[in-house]
């Protein structure tokens, strides 16, 4: 039994089993899912090592709910603290968590930051269906100097239910009860009656904007319906992300350039930028031994969406009829519905585009036509839209080019 902080009044140790009414749903939650990094060492060390903290085999994680401090003013108590040990060093973050559709609260997370900082907690960890590209992306904002001194850090549930099943898939765990504790964790977040949810729908300001784009109209960088799309946006990629990984049980990431890998501020500046000058949302996603990143584009002056690769031709291949038949053969067992190949050139001639139907059937209508040998070919799918359920209903098709 570990001994409590000094600084707290009482704790209780995080349960697998907790003793807790129904209608504290977050409470329930997060005792079993605080008590399940204390029990599974390789599930909490795939977590904390995104925060930066790298466990060793003598490292431990002790868990704890309905923490009070000593001299504790108001009602501010958070759901939990966890503490990682390694040897003398002891990194610990207070846990605040909410499921469902509720959503974080930024005044209380910054209470929470100021208590952290008053006792030497080094951050304050929360869980949400709310998604970020990176752990320390934050969905709230903090007051930079209080930032400075203590870490906010995220999990979406979404996201600590993924790294559960691919812990799981890889069998990494070697322990027979951790991987059962493991498996029954990942049957109970996945029930429906738990509250975790991904992305599924765009916010009130979507159609406002599409109407706008499709009647020639200007749109705004600095535009709340502009805002809006681009904060959806972003936790559509993420929750894809998300959904990728546990289609293809390997670790899908978002790429993000160095400035929006730094600074989540810096990102959502430059893509509602681009929503409003472009008219369109991008993302990329890094994809382990893919050919190539999956591009993810919506047009919504066209309103389409496209979702592919560009791959480089292969340099031991002379004649177009060789490339474009390699092509081919890594696309044998690609269905042709949808999907395009675009050829492109090495010469100032402009790329041609044709169906994957077509070019299967008549290979040398490319082959003999070319200006030379191609550079490289974008295979894409591609599909019209009306609303943004279409882009979730296509979400599976995603995995096409990457199985």
């Amino acid at each position: 039994m570990v001994d409590l902080p000094a600084y707290l009044q009482s704790g209780e140790v995080a349960r697998l089993i907790p003793v807790i009414a129904d209608s504290r749903k977050e409470q329930r939650v997060t005792s079993v899912f605080l008590a399940t990094l204390s029990a599974v060492p390789p599930y909490a060390q795939a977590l904390f090592a995104t925060l930066g903290q790298r466990l060793g085999k003598r490292s431990s994680v002790n868990t704890f709910t309905e923490v009070v401090f000593k001299e504790q003013t108001g009602r501010d108590r958070p759901d939990g603290l966890a503490l990682v040990s390694s040897g003398r060093k002891v990194w610990s973050a207070l846990i605040e968590a909410k499921i469902g559709t509720a959503r974080l609260d930024e005044e209380q997370v910054q209470r929470y930051a100021q208590i952290a900082k008053e006792h030497g907690i080094d951050a304050v960890i929360t869980l949400s269906n709310q998604f970020v590209a990176r752990p320390g992306h934050s969905p709230i904002d903090v007051p930079k100097p209080l930032a400075r001194k203590v870490s906010i850090f995220h999990w979406s549930w979404s996201y600590v239910l993924t790294e559960a099943i691919l812990l799981q898939r890889k069998g990494a765990i070697d322990d027979p009860d951790q991987a059962f504790i493991l498996r029954e964790f990942i049957r109970f977040l996945s029930h429906d009656s738990v509250g975790v949810s991904g992305f599924d729908r765009m916010p009130p300001e979507w159609l406002p904007v599409i109407t706008q784009v499709k009647s020639g109209g200007a749109l705004q960088r600095g535009a709340a319906e502009v805002e809006a799309v681009v904060q959806a946006w972003h936790q559509e990629t993420r929750d894809l992300t998300l959904r990728l990984s546990r289609h293809l049980a390997v670790d899908v990431e978002l790429r993000l350039g160095r400035s929006h890998a730094a600074s989540a501020e810096a990102r959502f500046k430059d893509e509602c930028a681009r929503l409003a000058t472009d008219c369109e949302l991008r993302a990329q996603f890094l994809v382990p031994n893919a050919a190539a990143p999956l591009d993810l584009f919506i047009g919504l002056k066209t309103q389409t969406l496209r979702v592919g690769m560009t791959v480089d031709a292969p340099l031991d291949k002379q004649r177009p009829s060789a490339r474009i038949n390699w092509l081919l053969r890594q696309l044998k067992e690609a269905p042709s519905d949808d999907l395009y190949v675009r050829m492109i050139w090495p010469t100032r001639s402009a790329n041609t585009l044709f169906r994957l139907t077509d070019l299967r059937e008549d290979p040398k209508a490319a082959a003999d036509n070319a200006p030379a040998a191609p550079r490289a070919f974008e295979v894409f799918l591609e599909h019209f839209l009306i609303t943004w359920d279409h882009i979730l209903q296509r979400r599976n098709s995603f995995g096409i080019l990457v199985v």
